[in-house]
């Protein structure tokens, strides 16, 4: 049995294999550093000073690979997990270096940052629908009278909101149709909600605490 790695993490770990060949040590010894609770900027940030010849987009995609890996924790020893991910056939490496890459990853996805923020994402994501993205499209729509052969009375505004989001894995879309004093009531409840977590993050920080904020990978 081999771990399906999800397409937006394949290329980040091939890269990680990469960069492991000469700085494993160095980068087993970053995370074992680090406190066991940081957001995914932040151990970014942290990744940035071993390897600062990577780009923003680079570290922020493997900083998500290394989240995504390490949450399989809940359901695996460390040393699973690094065997079932050298073995993917998903992991374009070598062959004769895919045992050691599985050792690396083990020791890696035991380190408490790691251990931790996987416990966080798996908190965050214990739900039955994931949000991914939503866009609202708008358009008119005429109002014809009886006889469809004449100019259309009039016409209205039809906003649909479209969500997309993740259920047992996979993709789904449900869409709304909003007119605009709809769109004016979820935009008040959307500032509401981010004020409110603004008011909730504050609390979290003065009783001492990391907050946790996780990043989507694109894709």
């Amino acid at each position: 049995m081999a771990l399906r790695i999800p397409p937006p993490h394949r290329e980040p770990l091939k890269r990680l294999y990469q960069l492991v060949e000469t700085d494993a040590e160095a980068l087993i010894a970053l995370l074992g550093d680090l406190p066991a609770f940081l957001s995914t900027p932040e151990l970014a940030s942290e990744i940035a000073t071993l390897w600062p010849a990577l780009d923003d987009d680079e570290l922020r995609e493997l900083t998500l690979a290394l989240l995504s890996i390490s949450t399989q924790s809940l359901r695996w020893s460390a040393e699973k997990i690094g065997l079932l991910i050298s073995e993917s056939k998903d992991l374009d490496i070598p062959d004769e270096g895919r045992e050691p890459f599985g050792a690396v990853l083990a020791r890696v996805v035991e380190t408490p940052v790691l251990q931790t923020s996987a416990k966080a994402v798996s908190v965050l994501n214990q739900q039955e629908r994931l949000f991914e993205t939503a866009r609202i499209m708008s358009d008119i729509r005429p109002i014809f009278g009886d006889d469809p052969s004449e100019r259309p009375a009039g016409a209205v505004v039809v906003h649909t909101l479209s969500i997309e989001h993740h259920i047992d894995g996979r993709k789904g879309t449900f869409n709304v149709a909003m007119d605009r004093n709809d769109l004016v009531e979820l935009e008040a409840a959307v500032d509401r909600a981010i004020k409110k977590g603004g008011t909730l993050s504050s609390v979290v920080e003065a009783a001492g605490l990391a907050l946790f904020e996780l990043e989507e990978a694109e894709g």
